[in-house]
C-alpha cells in the first residue's frame, strides 16, 4: 500500500457520477485520498490536471468542451505515470477503445459503478490492501 496521499481528479458531465464515485472513494480509502478536483467538462479537466498533478483520474468519456479520449492523450503526455480509468455507459464501444490506444488504464461501465467495482480498482492502485 501506498504510503503518501493520492492526489484524485474526477471529471464527469453527471454532478451525481461525480458525487458517487468521491463518496465510494472517502468510504473506502478515506486519509489515504486527496479529491483535488470535481469538474464537468474536458477543458476544466486537464487545467485542473495540470494545477494539481492528479495521480489517479476518474474520466467520462463523452463530456462538453473536449472528450475523455483527448483528455487521456493530453494527460499522458503532461504525466505519463497517472492513471486513469475511464467511467462511461458507452465504454465498450469504439471511443472505449480510443481511450485505452491513448493510454487510460481501466475502463468502468457507469451501470456497474459499484463499491465493490471501486474497491477492486484501489486494491489495484494500492490504495487499500486486498
Amino acid at each position: 500500500m501506498k504510503d503518501r496521499t493520492t492526489r484524485v481528479l474526477i471529471a464527469d458531465d453527471q454532478a451525481l457520477i461525480r458525487h458517487s464515485i468521491a463518496s465510494m472513494l472517502n468510504a473506502l480509502a478515506g486519509d489515504r485520498i486527496e479529491i483535488v478536483g470535481s469538474v464537468a467538462n474536458g477543458l476544466d479537466a486537464i487545467e485542473r490536471f495540470a494545477e494539481f498533478d492528479a495521480d489517479v483520474v476518474f474520466l467520462d468519456i463523452e463530456m462538453p468542451e473536449l472528450d475523455g479520449v483527448e483528455c487521456v492523450k493530453a494527460m499522458k503526455m503532461q504525466q505519463p505515470d497517472v492513471r486513469i480509468a475511464i467511467v462511461s455507459g458507452v465504454a465498450s464501444g469504439p471511443m472505449g477503445v480510443d481511450a485505452i490506444s491513448a493510454g487510460a488504464d481501466y475502463i468502468l461501465d457507469k451501470a456497474e459503478l459499484t463499491p465493490d467495482t471501486i474497491r477492486a480498482l484501489m486494491v489495484d492502485l494500492e490504495l487499500v490492501d486486498g
